[in-house]
Parts: structure tokens; C-alpha cells; sequence
């Protein structure tokens, strides 16, 4: 029969790959059939079924991955974030002490030139 592949060798020439790789490939989901329970040699497989099951594992693997952030990466943005706050809140603090600082500083003076009038 045209198209049907009876041995792992048979699979493996057809793929271009060994006969090891094909074997792994098995338990990624190769459409192949055991022919017998007991005896884990003897396979069958359909060649348009083999090169369909290629072909969509190369679209798959082709495609750019867009998955979710990770928990590490959220955790790591929200530390960013609070550390980026907190630094807008010391400057703002820092410049009303300098104001606080250019006052007392304005006040002393005066203080000092009223005492050393008297």
C-alpha cells in the first residue's frame, strides 16, 4: 500500500531524521500505531499523516511566542514602580526642606542683625 510506513526505520528514512529521534518524537505526538500492545517494535504510520504532523510542529514553532508575563516579571515591575514613587516623593520632600532650610536660614539672619543692633 502506497503511503504506509511499517517499520520505525520506514518512519525514520521518510522524515529524514533517525530512528531514535522519531521513537522520541512518538511521545511528543507522532501519529503513529502500535500494531501490537506487548511489543513496542512493530509501528505503522501514514506519510500524509507524518508530514501533516511536521508541518504543523514547524508553524508552531515558527510563530512568535506572546505568552503572559511570568509571576517573577510582574513582581519585578510593581518594585520598579513602588521604588520609582518613592523616589518622586523624596524630591518633593527634599525641596521643601531646602525651602524649610532658606527660611530658618532668613529668619537667623534677622534674629542676628536685631540683636546686634541692641
Amino acid at each position: 500500500m502506497p503511503g504506509i510506513l511499517t517499520s520505525w526505520k520506514e518512519i525514520a528514512q521518510h522524515l529524514g531524521k533517525g530512528v531514535r529521534t522519531v521513537q522520541r518524537w512518538e511521545t511528543e505526538g507522532l501519529p503513529v500505531r502500535r500494531l501490537s500492545a506487548c511489543n513496542r517494535g512493530h509501528v505503522m504510520a501514514v506519510s500524509s499523516e507524518l508530514d501533516a504532523w511536521v508541518e504543523a510542529r514547524r508553524k508552531v514553532s515558527s510563530e512568535p511566542q506572546t505568552s503572559p508575563p511570568s509571576n517573577v516579571v510582574l513582581e519585578c515591575r510593581e518594585s520598579i514602580d513602588a521604588s520609582r514613587n518613592l523616589r518622586f516623593q523624596q524630591s518633593h520632600r527634599i525641596a521643601e526642606m531646602l525651602e524649610l532650610q532658606t527660611s530658618i536660614d532668613s529668619r537667623l539672619r534677622d534674629i542676628l542683625a536685631a540683636c546686634r543692633k541692641r
